[in-house]
């Protein structure tokens, strides 16, 4: 099977291919600026594509900032949606996030409906592009990614912020993160590759969100720091604006409901054994 990947460069997209590979898939990166990239590369050799492109959400969000964000996501997917009506591959994996449902008390699965504010309206319009391929007869998978834990990304951060003595509370620390280990990224991706009955939205969470006040004090423990440092939620949403509200403060229970009646199994269910999996601690 040959598989076309873009952000093949970030943290999902490098580890994704590279554990692709190892199941024996040939994976091409898609070099987007490479305006004769598919001249060589015609969408109908590939029986699968993964689109992953789009520029990182952590950091403040001005208005260039939030264009970036928005186009990086939108742009990618139209460019590749627009080769598919040309030759189309017969299969199409396009990344969301489960910012599509924004910030609610409730519990959601692929069948609630989107939330308020900018990241649900990225998501809206980072989806709709992506289905306009099944105009095309390619069948159409839309990854709704959680908070994805390993190396990288946040957990990394927050693993910084242990050593040094400085894990924080922000605000109550109630507000829920429903998170997913890099590896069951991977092995959730070649589950579904397998199963292309699973069209439609997926959510790719661990169905065990945890609150980022229990998150923050678990890192802390694992490396044996203090954890009693706390901002007030007001001086964040104040300096941060939306980003704070958004991505610092959402509240957001998510269940893989897809992904479980299918019958798919995780490798990591708690936040204990992200820990001790990505950053091992010797016991004394």
């Amino acid at each position: 099977m040959q598989i076309l990947l873009s952000g093949a460069s970030g943290f999902i997209g490098s580890y994704l291919k590279q554990q692709l590979e190892k199941e024996g898939y040939k994976v091409i990166p898609f070099k987007r600026k490479d305006p004769s990239f598919f001249s060589s590369h015609p969408m109908n050799q590939f029986d699968l594509v993964i689109n992953l492109a789009g520029e990182p959400l952590f950091s403040l969000w001005t208005k260039r900032k939030k264009q970036k964000i928005l186009d990086s996501r939108v742009s990618t997917t139209k460019r590749l949606v627009e080769e598919m009506e040309k030759k189309p591959p017969k299969r199409f994996f396009s990344a969301s996030a489960i910012g599509f449902y924004g910030s609610r008390e409730a519990q959601v699965s692929e069948e609630s409906s989107s939330g308020n504010g900018f990241l649900s309206e990225v998501c809206r319009l980072w989806e709709k592009e992506a289905k306009k391929a099944e105009t095309y007869s390619v069948a159409v998978t839309i990854l709704r990614f959680g908070v994805v834990l390993g190396k990288k990304g946040m957990l990394s951060k927050l693993t910084l912020f242990a050593k040094l003595g400085l894990s924080t509370i922000l605000g109550s620390g109630e507000q829920f993160i429903s998170w997913i280990a890099i590896d069951d990224v991977a092995k959730a991706v070649s589950f579904l590759i397998q199963h292309p009955e699973l069209e439609g939205p997926v959510n790719l969470v661990s169905g065990n969100p945890t609150s980022q006040k229990n998150l923050v004090k678990m890192v802390a423990r694992h490396f044996r720091r203090p954890c009693f440092l706390k901002i007030p939620a007001f001086i964040l949403k104040r300096s941060l604006g939306s980003f704070a509200e958004e991505l610092l403060f959402a509240n957001q229970q998510v269940v893989p409901e897809k992904l479980q009646k299918a019958g798919f199994t995780l490798d990591h269910k708690n936040i204990e054994d992200v820990l001790q999996t990505y950053y091992p601690r010797k016991e004394k």
